[in-house]
């Protein structure tokens, strides 16, 4: 088969991100919009806000169990493939809830079926597909696709919040079913491709391709990639894997808890439900903003430095937010939570293939996610808990900072990594050295 070179005309690439940019936005409402039902299955059905909220644990427990088998899942039989399969369980899994009238339904249904959905017809697919396409211009692709997310807050969000408040709850999960339907199976069967070969093409570049090799011009140099691919064995010997680990649990804990709580707590504070779904849209808007931006400005700059800002926007808005007592209050915290969250959802799938390669990628990110997922997963119904406990949640923000500063100094120390094979030439190399002197 003729191999297409890559060209500013023809390349497929960008369809498939496109597809795959509204893929995210609808899949990630999955886990975004349970925040907005949980007040009205509360309401509904007089259960505590910590039994309720287990349901988002019990989907991030399910979540991290089965992702090392989606990964594998994923290296032999594409992320495409698993794309179609996992949304059509998360397709059953929304008509069951739109039914639901017993607590043990809504485990199933969002815990188990939206769990095993999600987890193997994600993110993981998503971004294996988007590896494969794109390498010089990984972090710009990623950035792109992973601000869908924001968009869902801009969009699908507030719309449900207005679906539930016109139709009801029910009829709101039977609409987001067929929109699930159409955007998570249909449009990926039928454009996303798994891999550039697929069509005869070649991805963007190497990721190690340098401009001025074949120019003769002087460029700036561009962030560290690993001139050599880590098995997975090989990643999890390095510290700087667990200290990423260590981090995204850390950062997941905080936004699982207030993804899930951040409509019943504007509740809390006097917040109507329309300026609820004005707040929204302004942190959605600023995860988008902020995600695009990073993933530019990674191309150059090391994503463990953007971090550290991100991380530190975040860390005021928890320290702002438990004190808010005005709309306008709200907005600010909104907007740093916006920046903050959006950056930092980008590290692991911009730092992973830099720093371990490309290709056991979905093995890696596998057997990563049950970490963040279970341990990070706890957060939501402890929040819940918490706030029927002690009647606020104040303590919940006040954990949160001192959080949020370990994960500061996990990402702080999590250098770029040296493979085992340069490492044994460096060492020969000094040895011979030695030998010499």
């Amino acid at each position: 088969m003729k191999i297409k070179p890559m060209s500013s005309e023809g390349f497929y690439g960008w369809i498939n991100l496109c597809v795959l940019f509204l893929f995210n936005m609808v899949s990630g409402s999955l886990l975004i919009t349970f925040g907005i039902y949980l007040p009205f299955w509360v309401n509904d059905f007089a259960w505590s806000r910590g039994i309720v909220s287990g349901a988002q644990s019990a989907n991030m427990i399910i979540i991290g169990i089965i992702a090392p088998l989606a990964g594998l899942f994923i290296m032999r039989f594409g992320g495409k493939k698993a794309i179609i399969i996992g949304n059509l369980i998360n397709v059953c899994g929304l008509l069951l809830l739109a039914f639901y009238n017993e607590v043990w339904q809504l485990y199933v249904g969002y815990g188990l079926m939206v769990g095993t959905g999600f987890s193997l017809g994600g993110v993981l697919a998503m971004n294996t597909i988007i590896n494969n396409w794109f390498k010089k211009k990984l972090s710009i692709a990623v950035g792109i696709a992973t601000a869908a997310t924001g968009v869902t807050g801009i969009i699908i969000a507030p719309l449900v919040l207005y679906l539930i408040n016109s139709i009801g709850w029910r009829h709101t999960l039977l609409f987001m079913a067929a929109i699930v339907m159409l955007f998570c199976v249909i449009l990926p069967a039928l454009f996303v491709k798994n891999r550039p070969h697929d069509l005869g093409q070649v991805a963007d570049g190497p990721r190690n391709s340098d401009p001025a090799a074949s120019s003769g011009t002087r460029v700036r140099k561009i962030s560290y990639t690993t001139p050599v691919d880590f098995t997975v064995k090989e990643a999890f010997r390095t510290k700087t894997l667990w200290l990423l680990i260590g981090f995204y649990t850390f950062q997941y804990m905080i936004m699982n808890w207030f993804v899930t709580h951040q409509v019943t707590y504007m509740f809390d504070i006097g917040i109507s439900s329309g300026l609820s779904g004005i707040s929204i849209g302004v942190m959605s808007t600023a995860m988008t903003i902020a995600q695009i931006s990073a993933g530019i400005m990674a191309v150059r700059i090391n994503m463990q430095y953007i971090t550290l800002g991100s991380i530190t926007t975040l860390i005021i808005g928890l320290i702002i937010a438990p004190y808010a007592s005005s709309f306008t209050a709200v907005l600010v915290y909104s907007a740093l939570f916006g920046v903050g969250f959006g950056v930092n959802c980008l590290v692991l799938v911009n730092l992973i293939p830099k720093y371990y390669g490309t290709s056991e990628y979905p093995k890696i990110m596998g057997y990563i996610t049950p970490f963040n997922t279970i341990i990070g997963g706890v957060s939501a119904p402890i929040a819940g808990h918490v706030r029927d406990i002690m009647g606020s949640y104040v303590p919940a923000f006040q954990v949160s900072v001192l959080i949020m500063a370990i994960a500061f100094v996990c990402i702080l120390l999590a250098k770029p990594p040296v493979h085992p094979s340069i490492l044994k030439k460096e060492v020969a190399l000094k040895r011979k050295v030695t030998q010499y002197v």
